[in-house]
């Protein structure tokens, strides 16, 4: 049998015995179990406490942390609207980062879910409409482009979404749409108001881009496509309400009661115009009924949604219709007149960069400083096309055309004519003089003969283009055998008798109806005199007179009638 031994001390020395000496007395110690247990109650404890932190407490944390990332991410949309907004008014990019997830704080003895990613998309393409419109604008074209439409006008359109992954929150997409940002619960909570009807404003911002992207944060640049710089006035063509039709997949009743609800007509003299909001003709669609017989102001512009990194890939739309931006009626005393256009696409903005073809009797085109101008022109930053037209030496109404491309298109909203009324005949083609006496080209003094009592002028219109009398003056009479004072004349057409004016001598320009030369025509003009109120028989050969004549309300011609 082994033998322990165990070292003990006596008498100042150690001394070892066996275990089983009888002069041993030695008792069983469980102080060292106590401690163990300690320990482990201990440490379950502190398990214990952790696992409720990581189920409970955590939890918690990482919850309110979503929710002000989401906080954030809502203020980066509203954001994200306004530079839509803007973008489509001033024509200049901007960027906005959207704040799409978020990262959790470092725990040492805890587990973090993984870090949120959301995501920000554009939508599905759909129409956003206008029926039974017509243009009131002063530029006619406007509405000849609308009535080439059908009188309707259909635009694509998409929204964007903010769509959150949070591991602690569930919450709804926040989405901007129709110029307003709303969180898209089934009561939607909008975060804006809109901005597409305001009083008799109708300003619609349609979207493209085809974006999709994601990350704790999310760079979106925007880009414009078509400003909205103009604005076009509208109403309804016929006696139909204007509707429009809005994308949207919030129900009518909301739109009516909350979101349009500022807007709803109280009657025929407030500044409210909506009559109604009903479901739309499609599905996530709504109908407006806009008041009738009021002018609407609207403003159409695109914009395209992209991640910084990424070029802008929507082409700007193409010249749709050409608007004069000078008065098509103008007259010239110097020749040389300016003339401008604008191109537009279909949203009514100005293209740039577009081709225009001006064409006018001679085409005499001139820059600014007077160089030659070769056709066609392209439009500047503007949109816009300007000529100088030097109609030198072609006095009268003469009809200067621009339209777009580089052939005379048939569409009548993409073209405009001129009516330019030229005064100036000297050094010209026309080999005429600054004096307009007995001019000698346009409308020249061809004869005149002594018929019994009246004297008739032939006038031979030479030009290119018709030559409309408006008005005339009796300025002088010689009388040769001074023995009577020719104080009036009456004025008659010719050929039918007509009679056009009484007009006294010295006296001021009579209005006259107007009286066409058609171009290379003749017409004549019959002239009875009188002395005291008596009937005055001239003297062929011997008496002769003056008489000036208005062309087109600008161009005056005098004429020294002597007759046979």
């Amino acid at each position: 049998m082994a033998i322990a031994w165990i070292r003990r001390r006596e008498g100042g020395r150690f001394t070892c015995a066996p275990t089983n000496s009888p002069g041993m007395d030695f008792r069983r110690d469980d102080r060292g179990q106590a401690i163990q247990v300690g320990a482990v109650l201990l440490f379950a404890m502190l398990i214990i406490a952790m696992s409720v932190y990581q189920a409970q407490v955590v939890p918690r944390e990482n919850a309110k942390i979503e929710f002000d990332s989401y906080l954030d991410a809502s203020s980066d949309m509203t954001q994200l609207r306004n530079d839509m907004l803007g973008v489509a008014a001033t024509n200049n990019q901007r960027g906005t980062t959207v704040t799409t997830g978020t990262t959790y704080p470092a725990r040492i003895f805890f587990v973090n879910p993984p870090t949120a990613t959301g995501r920000i998309r554009t939508g599905a393409p759909e129409n956003l409409s206008f029926a039974n419109v017509r243009s009131t604008s002063d530029e006619g074209n406007v509405d000849r482009y609308f009535q080439s439409e059908g009188s309707t006008l259909e635009y694509s359109t998409r929204d964007v979404r903010f769509l959150p992954q949070y591991s602690e929150i569930d919450v709804a997409p926040v989405v901007v749409a129709n110029g307003f940002t709303y969180r898209n619960y089934s009561t939607p909570i909008p975060l804006t108001t809109q901005t597409v009807i305001q009083g008799n404003r109708l300003t619609f911002v349609t979207v493209e881009g085809d974006l999709d992207a994601g990350g704790v944060t999310t760079p979106i640049t925007t880009d414009p496509v078509s400003a909205h710089t103009r604005t076009v006035t509208v109403t309804n063509r016929t006696s139909s309400p204007l509707n429009v039709t809005i994308p949207t997949p919030i129900n009518a009743s909301v739109w009516e009661d909350e979101i349009l609800a500022g807007q709803l007509s109280q009657g025929p003299t407030d500044d409210r115009h909506v009559l109604d909001v009903a479901p739309g003709p499609r599905p996530n669609t709504i109908n407006v009924t806009l008041e009738s017989g009021v002018n609407y102001e609207l403003r159409l512009g695109r914009i395209e949604l992209h991640e910084r990194a990424e070029l802008n890939e929507t082409e700007s739309p193409p010249a749709r219709y050409l608007v004069a931006e000078t008065d098509r009626n103008v007259t010239t005393k110097r020749g040389l007149v300016k003339l401008t256009v604008e191109a537009r696409d279909r949203f009514n903005n100005p293209v740039s960069n577009s081709i225009v073809d001006f064409t006018g009797l001679g085409n005499d085109f001139e820059t600014q400083s007077g160089e030659d101008l070769s056709m066609p022109v392209r439009t500047d930053e503007n949109g816009q096309a300007t000529v100088w037209y030097n109609a030198t030496g072609n006095v009268g109404n003469l009809p200067v055309k621009a339209y777009l491309g580089t052939s005379e298109p048939t569409a009548a909203e993409k073209k405009v004519q001129f009516r330019v009324t030229n005064t100036y005949t000297g050094g010209g083609a026309g080999g005429g003089s600054d004096s307009n006496i007995n001019p000698g080209n346009f409308v020249i003094l061809d004869n005149s003969f002594d018929s019994g009592n009246d004297v008739v002028l032939t006038l031979n219109n030479t030009g290119q283009v018709d030559a409309n009398i408006t008005a005339m003056r009796f300025s002088f009479y010689f009388e040769d055998r001074q023995n009577a004072e020719v104080d009036s004349s009456i004025v008659r057409n010719h050929s039918t008798g007509t009679q056009l004016a009484s007009l006294p001598k010295f006296g001021s320009f009579q209005e006259v109806p107007t009286q066409t030369i058609p171009s290379k025509t003749t017409y004549q003009l019959r002239f009875t005199f009188y002395d005291g109120g008596s009937t005055f028989n001239p003297q062929p050969n011997k008496d002769f007179f003056v008489v000036e004549v208005v062309y087109g309300d600008a161009y005056v011609a005098t004429y020294f009638v002597s007759f046979q």
